[in-house]
């Protein structure tokens, strides 16, 4: 039985833990945790199930860098002290973003990206200028063992296209009870999988945050003959759709499992089915119990959408480099068997002051599709896999340069993105060939960051013959209220 662990679940969750709420979804805090461990700075912690609440993060950092030869450097060591604070900081984000009219929809799923700037996580963005503003606040109580946690990140967009235009928007809120380990949240936030840096096969920046009732076991070592697994984590959680897609009111059942057996080896997967909705197969009480035991398999072949995910992550010996990748595999269990799509990446984060990433992505002609859900694993108008969408490759290297002055650091990005790999009639691949440059400089309590980025596009819009020169820059604040 696939998920036979789920039975140990409410035993797991006694003991000791803090409940506190979520490091933001769009925060880069997993990333500067995975740093200060590659340079010494913190316990090896699981990771690759996200958001991680902030107790966890704080705990990985309970690390004294002046004793333990720390290797980091001045603007990181700032970045943790802002992260092992009693609590979240309440924080600002502004970003103002100048792009061009480069939005894509992707072939086969009913989703739109923004190439140039596709992280977005469903956040307003106009052709043109625009700025997004936001203020995440939270807070918690009760005690040690059982107690609350809340948080709000209202945001205020303004920009220009054709016209001025401006709206408010409410990126993440949610309520969360727990007891020990144990956590339940009702609201809106993004999820994440895994520790990619340029989207994930599922749950990747583009997804927009999901309104979603949730059960999750944050990482806790087990006693007895579990304790081998390591640090173990379980998520489960439910969403629905409203009226606006092709399959109305159906709903969104994930289960995610992960574990880090060895301080060098981290793995983790998921399952994710769409079923329900006006029009679509009946399920009885007991087939939907089915999907949990190998998706149903061939029993439920075209009653349910189901995709499943696999994440792996090796840590070498002395943090000189880690490996990681991920295998998708789109409907499951059904009789027509599947193709895979996968993602593969390599990590250098101290090379003498330097870093180096390497990520290449490739995702199958059927991803992320149904003959049925034909909205496919989508929501809100956005991709809940990667950025590409389906038949799609892409090869992304990033190189970190040593900082300057000590709170100076900048990165160059190199990109190759196709979509629509076989194309139909009278359509084209569209292939982009990219470069991008940021810079950021770090304060004790902020962080101002300047990209440029440049795309040569062929076959733009998937039309045949166009070449598209597509020019970027965006400018970032980030700023935390220390009490």
């Amino acid at each position: 039985m696939k998920y036979a662990l789920l039975l140990i679940l409410l035993v797991a969750s006694a003991g000791w833990a803090s409940i506190t709420p979520n490091v933001p979804s769009g925060s880069r805090a997993g990333e500067f945790v995975d740093k200060l461990e590659a340079l010494g700075c913190a316990y090896p912690t699981f990771r690759s199930l996200g958001p991680q609440s902030y107790a966890d993060v704080r705990a990985a950092l309970d690390w004294n860098p002046d004793t333990t030869g720390c290797e980091a450097p001045e603007w990181l060591l700032d970045e943790r002290q802002l992260l092992i604070q009693p609590s979240y900081l309440p924080q600002l984000d502004v970003s103002v973003n100048a792009i061009p009219a480069d939005a894509v929809l992707l072939r086969n799923l009913p989703a739109t990206v923004w190439p140039l700037f596709p992280q977005r996580e469903n956040r307003a963005l106009y052709s043109g200028v625009t700025m997004n503003t936001e203020v995440h606040l939270s807070g918690r109580g009760g005690g040690e063992t059982l107690g609350y946690a809340m948080s709000a990140t209202p945001g205020w967009a303004m920009g220009f296209d054709t016209a001025l235009r401006a709206r408010l928007y409410l990126q993440e809120a949610y309520f969360k009870v727990g007891f020990g380990f144990s956590e339940m949240t009702v609201g809106r936030y993004g999820l994440r999988f895994g520790e990619t840096k340029h989207g994930s096969l599922l749950f990747s920046g583009a997804s927009a945050p999901l309104d979603l009732v949730e059960y999750a076991l944050r990482p806790v070592v087990l006693g007895g003959a579990f304790s081998g697994l390591g640090p173990f984590s379980v998520r489960t959680f439910l969403t629905g759709y409203g009226a606006d897609v092709s399959m109305p009111y159906s709903k969104l059942w994930g289960v995610e499992i992960g574990l880090r057996p060895f301080h060098w080896w981290e793995i983790a997967f998921a399952e994710v089915f769409q079923f329900g909705g006006v029009g679509s197969p009946s399920l009885a009480l007991g087939e939907v119990a089915q999907m949990a035991l190998a998706g149903g398999g061939t029993s439920l072949s075209g009653r349910r959408n189901a995709s499943l995910i696999l994440n792996m992550a090796f840590w070498a010996p002395a943090r000189f480099t880690k490996l990681y990748g991920q295998i998708l595999w789109s409907r499951a269990g059904d009789v027509s068997g599947s193709t895979p799509s996968y993602l593969g990446g390599v990590w250098f984060p101290k090379l003498t002051g330097w870093d180096a990433r390497f990520e290449y992505v490739h995702t199958a002609v059927t991803a992320y599709q149904h003959p049925i859900w034909t909205q496919g694993m989508t929501y809100r108008g956005g991709p809940l896999g990667h950025v590409l969408g389906p038949d799609g490759e892409g090869a992304y290297l990033d190189i970190g340069l040593p900082p300057i002055a000590k709170w100076w650091r900048s990165e160059v990005g190199l990109l190759y993105e196709a979509r629509q790999i076989h194309p139909g009639a009278g359509l084209a691949t569209e292939t982009r060939y990219g470069v991008s440059l940021a810079v950021n400089r770090r304060w004790k309590l902020a962080d101002v960051g300047l990209v440029m980025a440049y795309h040569q596009v062929h076959g733009a819009q998937y039309t045949p013959g166009v070449i598209a020169d597509n020019f970027g820059a965006g400018m970032t604040l980030r700023y935390a209220f220390l009490n």
